[in-house]
């Protein structure tokens, strides 16, 4: 075999140069370059074992080429995805994986069908989806799922402009969005969402609300549900504030809408159920005592029950002011009455009925209805401190508009200890007073003693008392000692009369003044025919007696004394009595 060898094989012009070798002959050329750039070559290239032909194009059907294995495709069809067969020179067409070459790749197949993406250094894992820019999953306008290598699984969504939603739907309806605030919303109603205020917090916006309808979180101590509010109302720590309207109904008329109950369950002490707040402070609100099963209801203020009207509109009927005075009637202000400027129980009404009090028992029994007054000398609640001689326990008072208030007082009726009491022993006198004309204030007119005596004070400083005795069985004589504490004039009636045909009367005039002057005068001094006599004489002190001898049986005595001088006057405890 022949070779050349040449460093520049180079035709002068644009003409070319033919090179015939015989067969198997050997050309080497450092350099080869012709003016058409192309260099026509027989039908035959033959390179060594080593020879390696690199051109821009190989024009020509290669049926003659040999050392070529071919590969065979098995299942091949139209869009099937090629894939190893694990056999040399074959590759299959798989039926179940398939491109349409344009926009769908389909993996479809029995059974469950899976698609692994996996890192085997655990460098995670990412699915790139680039559909509204060029495509190219690079910049920032593309999307992505990624396995991360702390085992979460992150979606994101953006494009160019930032951060977008993410979207999840059900055939073309769309049920649930993550916004690029990370608000939630579902079924396309974006106005309407959740979303997350602040840390610790979720919250639920409706229609486009200024404020959360609800808020999870709330509260110093993100412990609170708000509703309509995006703050606590009165505390820090309460579980659930609501602002606005709220409704609860029961189907049942057996269970309530509203049950309460306090865990603190404090014997002895009111529990709160329901307490109403302004400017930040309870001011008032419902109590329950477990122990006792007393409901407290307490208000700052005064508190009012109104009827009549729908709303807070009704007109108020009940008051309970905030120093405990009843009010009932409508009014608020206090009247002073006969001196009392402000009363326990105040009623004031327009008419008869509005202002008057009615009481009535029913009762198959002895039993009545009752109006109670009472005393003690004690400064406590409940207190049974004994009360003294005098001591007032108890009054009914009568007053009336005189023009410019009521104040002056008409008539009472007083009832006063009278003696000494002690345990079950309340001796007491009634006392009628009234106003006289051009008077302010009440005078004692009527008296009736703890042991029924009566004593009258009609004019002036006259005073005028009756009493009277009886015995059974048979006497002969009968004296009364009359005791008058200071010097009078007096005029004395007595009469007497017993079983059978005895009787006397008498009447005593005159002036007492450590003695008796003109004691006996008077109109008449008779007796029956069996001339019993009567007589009167000073017994010492301010003191008359009267004798009356006679026979008789079952008698009885009648005396009444007038007395003057504003010093002068007769108790109970000023008459004594002897039958004999």
């Amino acid at each position: 075999m022949s070779t050349l060898k040449t460093h520049n094989l180079q035709s002068p012009d644009a003409g070319s140069v033919n090179i015939v070798m015989a067969p198997n002959a050997g050309m080497v050329v450092a350099g080869l370059s012709t003016y058409s750039n192309q260099i026509n070559v027989g039908s035959n290239i033959k390179l060594g074992n080593a020879g390696v032909v690199t051109a821009t194009s190989f024009v020509g059907s290669g049926a003659n080429l040999t050392g070529i294995t071919q590969t065979t495709i098995n299942n091949n069809a139209d869009n099937r995805v090629i894939t190893g067969s694990g056999t040399a020179n074959t590759l299959n067409g798989e039926s179940g994986l398939t491109y349409n070459g344009s926009t769908i790749l389909t993996i479809s197949g029995s059974g469950q069908q899976q698609l692994n993406i996996g890192s085997t250094n655990a460098g995670g894992a990412l699915i790139v989806l680039d559909g509204d820019s060029n495509g190219d999953g690079a910049g920032g306008d593309y999307s992505f799922i990624r396995h991360g290598t702390d085992g979460n699984l992150e979606f994101f969504a953006r494009n160019t402009g930032g951060a977008t939603s993410t979207i999840f739907k059900q055939g073309t309806s769309e049920k649930f969005r993550i916004d690029s605030n990370g608000n939630l919303s579902l079924a396309g109603d974006t106005d309407t969402y959740i979303h997350h205020p602040e840390d610790n917090e979720i919250a639920i916006t409706v229609s486009g609300g200024s404020f959360p309808i609800a808020r999870f979180g709330t509260g110093g101590n993100n412990g609170t549900v708000g509703l309509s509010t995006d703050s606590n109302l009165v505390t820090s720590g309460e579980i659930l504030s609501v602002r606005g309207y709220s409704s609860f109904k029961s189907p049942s008329n057996v269970y309530a809408a509203i049950y309460t109950h306090n865990e603190g369950n404090t014997s002895n002490t009111y529990n709160a159920h329901l307490l109403w707040n302004a400017g930040g402070a309870n001011r008032g609100g419902i109590g329950y005592m477990p122990n006792t099963g007393e409901v407290v209801i307490n208000n700052q203020n005064a508190l009012n029950f109104a009827t009549g009207a729908t709303h807070l509109g009704g007109t108020t009927r009940f008051r309970i002011d905030n120093s405990g005075n009843i009010k009932i009637g409508g009014h608020t202000f206090n009247r002073d009455m006969g001196g009392l400027s402000v009363q326990r129980l105040h009623i004031e009404g327009t008419d008869g009925g509005s202002s008057a009090i009615g009481i009535f028992n029913n009762q198959n029994s002895g039993g009545s209805a009752g109006l109670y007054l009472g005393k003690s000398r004690g400064t406590s609640l409940g207190s049974d401190t004994i009360v003294q001689d005098n001591d007032p326990l108890g009054s009914i008072v009568w007053v009336g508009a005189d023009g410019n208030d009521a104040i002056s007082q008409g008539a009472t009726i007083q009832a006063k200890v009278d003696g000494t009491p002690g345990s079950n022993d309340m001796p007491t006198r009634l006392e009628f007073a009234t106003t006289a004309d051009g008077n302010a204030t009440v005078t004692n007119r009527m008296t009736v003693h703890e042991d029924g005596m009566l004593s009258l004070r009609n004019h002036g400083n006259s005073k005028t008392y009756f009493f009277s005795s009886g015995v059974n069985g048979g006497y002969s004589s009968v004296s009364v000692v009359i005791d008058c504490h200071a010097y009078h004039c007096f005029v004395i009636q007595f009469s007497l009369s017993g079983y059978h045909s005895a009787w006397a009367s008498a009447i005593f005039q005159g002036y007492e003044n450590a003695g008796m002057y003109y004691a006996n005068e008077g109109p008449y001094n008779t007796t029956d025919s069996n001339s019993h006599s009567i007589t009167h004489s000073h017994d010492g002190g301010h003191k008359h007696k009267i004798l009356s001898n006679f026979a008789g049986t079952h008698p009885i005595c009648e005396l009444r004394i007038t007395i003057g001088g504003d010093d002068a006057y007769i108790d109970s405890r000023d008459i004594t009595w002897t039958w004999s």
